[in-house]
């Protein structure tokens, strides 16, 4: 599936390599949608790593998470009115 999103343009897809579960997983992307809230972005490496910290079980759930393609830097922008 990853590769469907590379091929369509995408220059980084984040996605695990088995099953995890829902609760740990969340956390993590929580803990990563926080890292790319900081002012003026972050390299998505770093920020997957340190993410990984939030999941209770880090060498299950955390180890799973991969990055596919090419290293980003991330920054969340406000949303243009009327825009979700």
């Amino acid at each position: 599936m990853h590769g469907c999103y590379l091929l369509g343009g995408s220059p980084s897809v984040v996605g695990t390599l088995w099953d995890v579960t829902d609760g740990d997983i969340d956390r993590f992307c929580a803990a990563l949608l926080a890292e790319c809230a900081a002012e003026g972005g972050v390299p998505l490496l770093p920020a997957l790593a340190r993410a990984r910290a939030a999941c209770k079980m880090v060498r299950l759930v955390g180890a799973a998470v991969v990055s596919y393609g090419l290293p980003m830097h991330v920054r969340l922008r406000e949303p243009a009115d009327g825009q979700y």
